[in-house]
């Protein structure tokens, strides 16, 4: 019988040092335009709070751009948001329900921008409500996609750079060089794909069988001692 292989189990940011400083890209600017088909979270919140209702239960789903980049609002009738980020599309709406609400406090939200997370303990669609999510929100938010046969050194993340591309790149998150990579930020729609640990999940396959195979033969010696014993011994 041969001893298994150990494998060297996956760490985060194995060659980080103790007590340091890592340089990271800037975080993403709120500069995220709204565009035609996007699902807008509104809540308004005011010193009204009647007519505050009225808006934030009237479109639970989220308000969707048309094709002409407007939205529906109560009181504002038709207001176009196409090309505004989320905090041009805030401002706008509170200048217009001024008149009508006192001191309105409104937040706007993207409810179909979403991130995809593969791996070997299934896959999930994660919303991405802000323009800001990491890689390491994303696999903290992952769960039970997580396991310990995630290869750490070799994640994939798939994005968009065109209507008929997608870019590929490989992460290593066993590297702090990873904070200095593009794609420590994710975009809307972006797909990361944790790959498995083939040797890992090789090692424990033969691990669980050597352990098979020697408890079945000390089963073996045990049941032949025991018939020697009753049969063979005077």
């Amino acid at each position: 019988m041969s001893s298994c292989k150990v494998t060297r189990p996956s760490n985060y940011f194995r060659d980080l040092k103790k007590d340091t400083t890592v340089t990271v890209p800037p975080r993403p600017s709120d500069s995220l335009k709204i565009k035609s088909g996007d699902f807008l979270a509104i809540t308004v919140s005011s010193l009204n709070r009647d007519e505050d209702l009225l808006y934030n239960t009237e479109n639970v789903p989220g308000y969707e751009v048309s094709q002409e980049g407007t939205i529906h609002l109560r009181r504002l009738g038709k207001l176009t948001v196409l090309g505004l980020t989320r905090k041009q599309a805030k401002q706008k709406i509170e200048s217009g329900l001024a008149p009508y609400l006192k001191d309105p406090l409104v937040s706007v939200k993207f409810t179909n921008h979403h991130v995809t997370l593969i791996g070997a303990g299934g896959s999930k669609v994660l919303p991405m409500p802000e323009e800001r999510l990491s890689i390491m929100d994303l696999l903290a938010q992952g769960g039970g996609t997580l396991n310990e046969n995630n290869l750490l050194s070799d994640i994939i993340v798939m994005r968009d750079s065109g209507q008929t591309q997608k870019t590929i790149k490989h992460l290593n998150l066993e590297d702090n060089s990873v904070f200095e990579s593009g794609y420590f930020y994710l975009q809307p729609n972006d797909v990361v794909v944790l790959n498995s640990n083939e040797k890992a999940i090789l090692a424990e396959k033969n691990r669980l069988r050597y352990q098979q195979i020697t408890t079945l033969a000390l089963q073996a010696v045990t049941i032949g001692l025991v018939i020697y014993q009753t049969f063979f011994r005077n």
